[in-house]
């Protein structure tokens, strides 16, 4: 890497970084989220949270939808109303819905531990009634991070 270092200009050794599959800076935090929120579940006793693509999905269109709009509605039924206006059959028992938004992307730790801190999201990233987990990244002006947390229907 030294070596291709010194023989390309700066940008061009970004943009050969950024085209050959490495993630994105928001996709690098939402896994390390994912990971933090984890292991505060292992101290609790928990099982980790498994992640879900789809949910992941799902999380990162409510994000933009909140992301545009600038108003949080946190609640059961808007979560429901959410699934069925994007037509996706997920098909859950227990959900939870986890946002902070803020100017800059700061460390993952920031956001959990700012959750954390919090008795109501903390309680939702506690439950042992959830086992999926999906985390997203918006930027419209500030920067959304919206994080589901669902117990599965089986």
């Amino acid at each position: 890497m030294n070596f291709i270092k010194k023989i390309l200009p700066p940008f061009l050794l970004v943009a050969l970084i950024f085209c050959t599959g490495f993630e994105t800076v928001e996709q690098s935090l939402e896994a390390e989220i994912a990971s933090l929120i984890n292991i505060e579940r292992s101290e609790a006793g928990l099982a980790p949270y498994q992640s879900d693509p789809f949910l992941t999905h799902l999380a990162q269109k409510r994000g933009t939808e909140y992301s545009i709009s600038q108003l949080f509605r946190q609640n059961h039924y808007d979560f429901r109303g959410f699934v069925l206006r994007n037509g996706c059959g997920y098909r859950y028992v227990r959900v939870g819905e986890c946002l902070s938004y803020g100017n800059c992307l700061g460390a993952a730790h920031f956001y959990v531990d700012g959750l954390m801190a919090s008795p109501g999201h903390r309680q939702i990233m506690l439950s042992s009634n959830r086992d999926t987990i999906g985390i997203a990244i918006s930027k419209q002006g500030k920067y959304y991070i919206t994080v589901y947390l669902v117990g599965k229907q089986r």
